[in-house]
C-alpha cells in the first residue's frame, strides 16, 4: 500500500515537526518563530456544543469572587466526604 496515495486531512493547525523544528535556540532568541495558531472559539466533541466564550464568562466570575476572598463557595469536611465517597463505590 502506498501511504502517499491517500488524501491527508486539512488541519489549522502546522505538523509537529514542522512546528518543533522553529523553535531553536536562536530562533527563540531572535524572536522567529511561528505565532501560535489561532483556536477556534465554537467546537463540538462528541455531538457535544463547547462555546471558549461562555467558559470565559464563568471564569471571570469565579476569579470576580476569588478578588473578593470569597475562597469556599460551600463548606465541605474532607473526612466525611471521603468516607461517603468510598460508600457509594
Amino acid at each position: 500500500m502506498n501511504m502517499a496515495a491517500h488524501p491527508v486531512g486539512v488541519s489549522s493547525f502546522p505538523q509537529p515537526p514542522e512546528y518543533a523544528r522553529q523553535y531553536t535556540d536562536a530562533n527563540v532568541a531572535k524572536k522567529n518563530v511561528l505565532p501560535p495558531p489561532i483556536i477556534p472559539s465554537e467546537f463540538t466533541v462528541f455531538g457535544e456544543e463547547y462555546n471558549f466564550e461562555e467558559v470565559s464568562i464563568f471564569f471571570y466570575l469565579v476569579f470576580f469572587f476569588f478578588l473578593l476572598n470569597f475562597f469556599i463557595i460551600f463548606t465541605f469536611h474532607k473526612k466525611t466526604e471521603v468516607i461517603e465517597l468510598v460508600q457509594v463505590v
